[in-house]
């Protein structure tokens, strides 16, 4: 239960979240950040222009774009984060629950695409640096509204990248 993830039994899940603490304000500060972190994927767009093919796709929107990063930061900052970081603090549990993050991406790449080892590990680590902004957010803000923001907005212009 609740208690076991160091929670309070008394507390809601739309309190656990956050989901009453300054929803909007949360989440225009996850925009920020989400387009600070997409940057080079902002320049190249602006340089090249959007690719607008991907963004044209239903599939693209429901999973990349909006469900993916909603379903991942439910699981990893709403309650990985959070129990990582009432038991081992907040420096390591931010730290493991962005390594869980970065690790949960690498089926995909082993299994779907063709890459070299070395740009397999180029991505943990940028990931595992994405799942620490967006851990920080969740825990600066205590509103999952943020990172949720962050994580759409890195994935929509990374998408538009093409």
């Amino acid at each position: 239960g609740r208690s076991s993830m160091g929670l309070r039994r008394s507390a809601t899940w739309g309190q656990i979240l956050g989901l009453r603490q300054r929803p909007i304000r949360s989440g225009i500060s996850g925009i920020l950040v989400g387009l600070i972190i997409a940057a080079p994927a902002l320049w190249r767009i602006m340089i090249n222009g959007p690719d607008f093919q991907p963004l044209m796709q239903p599939a693209t929107w429901l999973n990349g774009i909006i469900g993916s990063p909603i379903a991942e930061e439910l699981l990893f900052r709403g309650v990985v984060a959070r129990v990582l970081i009432n038991r081992l603090g907040r420096f390591q549990g931010i730290l493991f629950s962005s390594i869980l993050f970065a690790t949960f991406h690498l089926p995909v790449w082993l299994l779907l695409e063709e890459r070299e080892v070395s740009a397999i590990f180029m991505d943990l680590g940028i990931l595992t640096i994405y799942g620490a902004l967006f851990a920080g957010l969740f825990h600066a803000h205590k509103n999952i509204c943020s990172p949720i923001a962050a994580h759409i907005t890195n994935n929509l212009l990374v998408t538009a990248m093409g």
